[in-house]
């Protein structure tokens, strides 16, 4: 067995940050930004992400330029609405040109819209308005969303993660790019937990269903004091059932078996399999403003020593779930580009 780091430091430039939710940001140059001036020609919102098209007109003729941006699951509890500007509007778009040779698809970080007003177009934008909890809860059942960034503080965490070398040389072979949610699979718990996203949750007698707004993603945690079932039986985002500690509806302890094989189902490049167990812990904080979630992740086959996480979720009553699922054309959009 050997330790991810020296595995991480050779990959680095392979695996860089996701910022657009299920892919690598190696494709795109972060490091130059690129302003655009034009007229909006065609807006898409959609899951995982959003398409826009500005045509710019100069001395040197008329030109289109394809933008890509985030999810509308991801940057409407960060600002971005249907309405927050419209085809034909004149704006002006902050860009980051691709690296690939293959591809004119520009990243963009934000747009300048008519009114002066600055819409971020993915978590790297400066102008993300992210407040904290502008709610406060009786229970855990609600309305939250993630804190910003928790999602690529756990990836990056991976870096301290001690592999088996079946870990290390599945990571060792990754791409950077390739990624089951090009196919809309999603990532499985507790990666799929960690996305700013709307999160419903909903307590009933004998369940907790949670709704992630994130390619269709649905989990029920069973509280009726049933065991797992057989082993033959696994799902994308495993088995749950939950037990109430404290007062009821404060504090609520998850685990959870019987994943599905997964590509990327322990980490960022590292899959997952039928030995995989989750522990998480949800629980209201004491002014009722947030929830904070931690867990264990054991997955033997890849990684040597459980791996362990902390975060919090925003009380958000004012946000809505978009109802919108996954478009697998968007998704392996920029694979082909």
């Amino acid at each position: 067995m050997r330790n991810v780091y020296s595995v991480a430091i050779a990959l680095t430039l392979v695996i860089a940050t996701p910022v657009s939710g299920h892919h690598s940001s190696s494709i795109y140059d972060t490091n130059t930004l690129i302003s655009i001036e034009g007229t909006v020609t065609k807006f898409d919102l959609k899951n995982p992400h959003t398409y826009i098209q500005i045509e710019t007109t100069d001395a040197e003729g008329t030109r289109v330029t394809d933008i890509e941006a985030g999810s509308i699951s991801w940057l409407g509890p960060l600002g971005l609405a249907s309405d927050s500007f419209k085809v034909g509007d004149l704006v002006i778009a902050r860009v980051f040109p691709p690296t690939r040779r293959n591809s004119q698809v520009m990243l963009g970080r934000e747009i300048v819209t008519p009114t002066g007003a600055v819409v971020p177009l993915n978590s790297l934008s400066p102008s993300i308005n992210s407040p904290g909890s502008t709610g406060r809860a009786t229970d855990i059942s609600g309305t939250w969303v993630m804190e910003n960034g928790a999602n690529y503080r756990m990836r990056d965490s991976q870096v301290s993660w001690t592999l088996t070398d079946t870990a290390s040389d599945s990571l060792a072979q990754h791409d950077g790019v390739s990624t089951p949610q090009s196919e809309c699979i999603p990532m499985s718990v507790p990666n799929l937990m960690l996305y700013p996203v709307v999160t419903l949750i909903d307590i009933r007698d004998d369940a907790v269903r949670m709704r992630i707004d994130w390619m269709d993603s649905e989990r029920v945690i069973y509280t009726d004091g049933r065991e797992h079932p057989d082993s033959s039986q696994r799902f994308l985002h495993g088995h749950s059932i939950g037990r109430w500690e404290g007062e009821e509806g404060k504090i609520l302890v998850v685990e959870t078996s019987n994943f599905s094989d997964h590509e990327a189902g322990t980490g960022y490049g590292i899959p997952s399999g039928s030995d995989k167990r989750v522990t998480e812990r949800f629980q209201l904080s004491d002014d009722s403003t947030q929830m904070s979630y931690e867990g264990v992740l054991e997955s033997p086959k890849y990684l040597a020593e459980p791996a362990t996480w902390s975060f919090v979720f925003n009380n958000r009553p004012e946000l809505k779930h978009s109802e919108r699922g996954c478009d697998l054309d968007s998704a392996r959009r920029f694979e082909i580009e």
